[in-house]
């Protein structure tokens, strides 16, 4: 922890952008947040996210998570994870 404190403003500015495919699909999502007395200091947190075969019951994921301070001792932090997802699918029948 450094002990950095930011007055950031309560309103953030966001991108999201989705692209959908048969074989796979990208979500990318980014916010802004600056502070209020210093335009130097900001934050940007975002998340990427890549699916193959989204619309199968079983697909396989990469996700990377950005979260850079502009101000502090440790600018950024990334995070990458892969995985497997499976959908559930139940159908309710009377």
């Amino acid at each position: 922890v450094t002990g950095v404190q930011t007055c950031a403003l309560p309103i953030s500015l966001r991108g999201k952008v989705k692209l959908e495919k048969s074989l796979f699909s990208v979500s990318v999502e980014y916010f802004y947040q600056p502070s209020i007395k210093d335009s130097k200091d900001y934050i940007v947190y975002g998340t990427t996210k890549l699916t193959i075969f989204p619309n199968k019951p079983l697909n396989f994921i990469a996700q990377q998570t950005m979260n850079y301070r502009s101000i502090g001792d440790f600018k950024m932090i990334q995070n990458t994870t892969f995985g497997i997802g499976y959908k559930f699918i139940k159908k309710f029948e009377k």
